[in-house]
């Protein structure tokens, strides 16, 4: 993450990564050999970036934000169903800490791995090994059967919408201004 970051808003970086991997790809890409690959790719990358970053970066930010509330609301729920006594700064710890493990890329979305990691946690922080053990399974389940059906459903939506576009495909003249 900070790599890619560093290649995002830094020049230099970006070209000395991209030289790093001219060198240690060239000998099997002759793409890369030619010269038109790595560099080419790096700055495509950055200008969209910068691009999707200027025209939507806030609404995707207070989006995100939006939804790690709801999701936390989500996780407080769980707690109280099943009786879990840790404090609110208790819970958003072992949430906060739910969500750095999901990047773990053993499981998808670090299935097993977050509920273990917050149920222990969880005790840690004072609360009963069976109710912590709970709210994280409770939390992965009520989050996987609302979360993943709506993504899909944003997919379909998308897929069949008026406004996808297609990578490489050109934008099409509105049927009004045809003659």
């Amino acid at each position: 993450v900070v790599l890619t970051s560093a290649v995002i808003f830094s020049d230099g970086v970006a070209a000395a990564v991209s030289r790093g991997l001219h060198a240690l790809l060239s000998p099997f890409s002759t793409q890369v050999r030619r010269g038109r690959g790595v560099d080419h790719h790096i700055t495509d990358q950055r200008q969209r970036v910068e691009s999707v970053v200027r025209s939507g970066g806030l609404a995707m930010t207070l989006g995100m934000s939006g939804m790690f509330v709801l999701l936390f609301g989500l996780y407080w729920f769980a707690a109280r169903v099943v009786g879990l006594d840790v404090s609110l700064a208790g819970l958003i710890c072992a949430y906060t800490f739910r969500q750095l493990l999901t990047v773990v890329a053993v499981t998808p979305g670090g299935l097993g791995i977050t509920e273990v990691g917050t149920a222990g946690l969880l005790v840690l922080l004072g609360g009963d090994a069976g109710a912590a053990s709970a709210t994280a399974l409770l939390y992965a389940i009520y989050a996987h059967l609302l979360v993943v059906p709506f993504g899909v459903a944003a997919l379909g939506a998308w897929w069949v919408g008026p406004g996808r576009s297609v990578l490489g495909s050109q934008p099409q003249e509105p049927s009004s201004l045809r003659t």
